[in-house]
């Protein structure tokens, strides 16, 4: 019975689900000084090319958010944060900051598949920089 039960255990934790790694640096500037909410969510590339900041900004507010959001996380300026996100299978994910000023053609950031293992950005003013 212990036997059974202990094997039970190890084949529900054997299979991990791969993950990526990110690495978020704001400085002092991000966002005029103000928090700012990071955003990931998987998306087709035409959906990336479309979708426009208040769109995004919906699908977040929603609640729950919507099912393409995977990770939101509320950064403070002059900060460093790590985290991890599930791999999705087989699809690309956009990285956005929800600044109160964005600018038009930095506020987001398409990550193609095949996806990287590591990611870093740079928050700066109001702009989100893959490094």
């Amino acid at each position: 019975m212990v036997l059974t039960f202990m094997l039970l255990i190890g084949i529900g934790c054997g299979a991990k689900q791969p993950v990526l790694k990110f690495q978020v640096k704001s400085d002092e500037t991000v966002n005029n000084g103000q928090p700012v909410y990071i955003v990931i969510r998987t998306v087709t590339p035409s959906d990336f090319v479309s979708q426009d900041y208040q769109s995004v900004a919906s699908m977040v507010m929603q609640n729950p958010p919507d099912k393409t959001v995977v990770f939101t996380q509320l950064i403070l300026p002059d900060r460093k944060i790590k985290f991890k996100v599930n791999k999705p299978d087989n699809q690309s994910l956009a990285v956005y900051c929800m600044f109160t000023e964005p600018d038009p053609a930095q506020w987001k950031v398409f990550l193609q598949k095949p996806l990287e293992k590591k990611y870093k950005f740079i928050l700066e003013e109001n702009n989100l920089l893959l490094k």
